[in-house]
């Protein structure tokens, strides 16, 4: 019955929402911040769609808490307005990269792009005369000076300062463009530059691609390019990288493209300019361009992005569905009630006897569409970007009711195999891990409260953080879908038993946890004791975070 009352309910209010919303104006508003008008101005001279036109408006940079009313938004991500909430949809549409490059005569070639050059020791060299040489770079006794050349650009002069502090503090040439930048380091083999990625990836000068290569750098230091680190050997396996969060962060910012979540058509056909034709326009710029990949990516989550109903017939049609829906949920909110009344309750004293639920993959709930982690937890693609996660219904049926979770903060960053949270009763403790890197958002501050939430709706109201996503496209790759998570959770049980079986020689007593027939049953974790809850999670939940060579390829 309660399921059939939130259906009308969810249905009325949808149909509520469209027959509010306002159809297509004849002008699109952008808003955009400083940094990007120039751009975005090019793009609406070069955009055209019938008498429609583009009004490009600038946000000051100290506007916060904004939103956008019939309006689009173009911004960088180094602008403070956020546009964050569910109620809008971004979409990356190019990029400004800063990047270090050397001269590819350089002796020390084959010790650089198999070893990198440790960021931090790079950021000392700038700021340390007696430290800009590749002996200190390298870790070796090399004493060849490096003279370090940063372009006059004030989006690489940012750049430089975020990481080293104010660029006056530093020892550095300064040429008066990138265009002489380039050249002073292709007449020094021992020189360090650093520029855009625009500045050399659509350049037309051959022999600036044959004298200059990108300077691999090894963010870890521990003395090698590691596998997700190896991202410098051309420009496509380096814009790549970027895209899927491989490079460091300071040294590049995006360009996103904000709407509405149901906006008029003639935003959809100005983004749908920009990814093609105005793509062009981005490398004229001195931007770097996203990947078709990218491109794919985006056409497939505009064909989801609702249409705007403006017809007074739909308008008066939607309202008496309303309203006839409206008098359903009255009428059965009434009959639930005088059942509620007349049920006959069970006489004092007597306890109805209720058979243990079993627990295995035909009991558990595996709702499609979502990406499931080998930990446990859960992740989803919202239309905005940003990742929705939580926790996969088979934990919190071998957990049964939790006392409390604990939760990270809004803002805190974490990585893939990370712990996200830990789930507590009564003293006892697991904690599950991230299955994605990023930022969080927002965090699901009913569950913290109230964690029997979580317990009856593990995929929807009980959701736990919303997720600003660094690589989604790299790491949603070693995820399961729905079918491969089912496989993966028989093995599962399996492993459980054995584990239990590996418990007897502890006292622990397997009658609380096996039913006839040797069936694991619902909450049985909830009956063991603390050292039974560490031992699951060093045997079940721990070896599951590795990455192996053989899922990455």
């Amino acid at each position: 019955m309660k399921k059939i009352i939130y259906l009308l309910i969810m249905l009325a209010a949808a149909n509520l929402k469209v027959s509010g919303s306002k159809g297509d104006k004849d002008s699109l508003n952008v808003l955009c911040s400083a940094d990007i008008k120039d751009l975005a101005s090019e793009w609406a001279k070069s955009y055209k769609s019938g008498q429609n036109s583009i009004v490009i408006t600038e946000l000051n940079d100290s506007v916060k808490g904004i939103t956008l009313n019939g309006s689009v938004a173009i911004v960088s991500s180094e602008h403070p307005v956020d546009f964050s909430s569910n109620e809008y949809l971004r979409f990356v549409i190019g990029r400004n990269i800063v990047v270090t490059v050397f001269n590819s005569k350089n002796p020390y070639m084959d010790a650089i792009m198999s070893e990198g050059i440790p960021s931090d020791k790079l950021q000392e060299a700038m700021k340390d005369r007696s430290k800009a040489n590749w002996g200190y770079l390298l870790g070796g006794n090399a004493a060849d000076r490096i003279t370090m050349h940063v372009a006059k650009d004030k989006v690489v002069l940012e750049s430089i300062a975020r990481i080293t502090g104010p660029t006056e503090n530093i020892d550095v040439v300064l040429p008066e463009d990138s265009r002489q930048m380039l050249k002073s380091v292709m007449e020094d083999k021992y020189s360090i530059g650093f520029c855009r990625l625009s500045d050399i990836q659509y350049s037309s000068d051959t022999s600036l691609m044959r004298s200059i290569n990108l300077l691999p750098l090894d963010k870890d230091g521990n003395g090698s390019l590691d596998y997700s680190e190896n991202i410098f050997k051309d420009i496509t396996s380096f814009t790549r990288g970027v895209w899927i969060g491989k490079y460091q962060k300071s040294l590049y910012s995006n360009i996103y493209f904000i709407m509405p979540v149901s906006e008029n058509k003639e935003a959809k056909s100005f983004l749908d300019f920009i990814l093609n034709e105005g793509q062009e326009t981005i490398e004229k710029s001195g931007f770097t361009t996203i990947l078709p990949t990218e491109k794919v990516s985006i056409n497939d989550r505009i064909v989801g992005i609702p249409a705007i109903i403006d017809n007074p017939v739909q308008k008066s049609v939607f309202k008496g569905i309303f309203i006839f829906i409206g008098a359903l949920i009255a009428v059965l909110l009434l009959f639930q009630f005088a059942a509620r009344m007349f049920r006959r309750k069970p006489a004092d004293g007597i306890i109805e006897n209720l058979p243990r639920r079993a627990l295995n993959e035909n009991t558990l709930i595996f709702p499609a569409g979502m990406y499931f982690d080998k930990t446990h937890t859960w992740a989803f693609l919202e239309q905005n970007g940003y990742v929705r996660t939580g926790i996969d219904d088979f934990i919190l049926r071998l957990t049964g009711p939790l006392n409390r979770i604990e939760m990270k903060n809004e803002g805190d960053k974490v990585k893939k195999g990370e712990v996200l949270l830990s789930l507590v009763q009564n003293g006892k403790k697991i904690s599950l891990y991230s299955p994605v890197t990023g930022t969080i958002r927002r965090r699901n501050s009913l569950v913290g409260s109230d964690p029997s939430i979580i317990n009856n709706s593990p995929y929807s109201e009980g959701w736990v953080y919303m997720i600003e996503p660094d690589n989604w496209q790299r790491e949603n790759q070693l995820l399961f879908m729905t079918e491969k998570h089912k496989q993966f959770i028989t093995g599962e049980l399996v492993k459980i038993k054995d584990m239990l079986a590996s418990l007897v020689s502890k006292q622990e007593n397997l009658a609380i946890a096996l039913q006839d027939g040797g069936m694991l049953y619902e909450g049985f974790l909830s009956e063991m004791s603390p050292e039974a809850w560490e031992e699951f999670q060093i045997k079940i939940i721990d070896p599951s975070k590795q990455v192996w060579f053989y899922e990455i390829i």
